[in-house]
Parts: structure tokens; C-alpha cells; sequence
């Protein structure tokens, strides 16, 4: 009978020491629009010149949906990067040009871990990759004159 509740309990604590290892790992990225040459807002509208609110009905238009997708690769816990993320502007800056816009509104980012987060065991190495799938939304609105 105690050699069936050592078992039990010895294989709990497997199960749980196997999930547990699973939250080590993560990821990371960082995104900045310091070098994007329009105006972009999370929001659904933009300032104009005398800093009035220029919204979407009125003096706006909506020209394009932008979408980009990207995976950020980290290792050592997160702590290096193998990723340059400054790519994400530089389609900004080109689809925004590209399509004749004046800047971009509703830009939304979200971020999804990776498959390689989740095995078990070698979340404990410290350099098993992780990553992270990072999506920018937004729309490219064009000013109307």
C-alpha cells in the first residue's frame, strides 16, 4: 500500500516537474517606430500640422490595410537576441509610400510564443532558441484636401 502512494505521488511530481519546465521559456522583441518617416497612431486617427485631431470620416481616408508578420529569436533565457526588428519600419515606411499615404492609424501589435517555448526539458538549456511570432496591423490612411 505505501509502495502505491509513493508511486502516485512520485509520478505527480514527474508530471508536475514536467510542466514546470515549460515555463522557463519565453521570448522577447522590441519594436520602435523611432525611424518611420510618416505619423502613426494606435488610435484611429492622426494630428494634423496646427495639432487638430484629423479623423477617419472627415479628412482621412483609409487606402490600404497594412499587415506584417515576423518571428523574434532569442536565446539564453531571452536575454540575446538573434533578431533585427528594425525591419518592421522599413516595410511601414515602404508600403506607406508605396501606396501613396500620408501616414498609418490603428496600428495594433501583438505577439504569440512560439512552438519551441513549449517542449518540456529542453526549456533548461540555455541555448534552445525561442521565439516569438510578432504581427503589426494597422491602416494606411491618405489626408483628403
Amino acid at each position: 500500500m505505501l509502495y502505491k502512494r509513493i508511486r502516485i505521488f512520485s509520478i505527480i511530481i514527474m508530471g508536475f516537474s514536467f510542466v514546470m519546465t515549460s515555463c522557463i521559456a519565453g521570448s522577447r522583441g522590441h519594436i520602435g517606430l523611432d525611424d518611420l518617416k510618416y505619423p502613426a497612431s494606435m488610435s484611429a486617427y492622426l494630428y494634423g500640422p496646427d495639432r487638430e485631431i484629423l479623423t477617419k470620416d472627415k479628412v482621412q481616408k483609409v487606402i490600404k490595410k497594412f499587415y506584417y508578420e515576423k518571428n523574434s529569436w532569442n536565446i539564453l533565457y531571452t536575454i540575446i537576441s538573434l533578431s533585427n526588428n528594425s525591419d518592421v519600419v522599413k516595410e511601414i515606411n515602404r508600403e506607406i509610400m508605396e501606396s501613396g499615404g500620408d501616414g498609418i492609424v490603428s496600428v495594433e501589435v501583438s505577439s504569440q510564443d512560439g512552438i519551441t517555448n513549449s517542449i518540456p526539458l529542453l526549456n533548461l538549456l540555455p541555448i534552445w532558441p525561442t521565439y516569438s511570432k510578432i504581427t503589426v496591423e494597422g491602416d494606411i490612411v491618405k489626408f483628403i484636401k
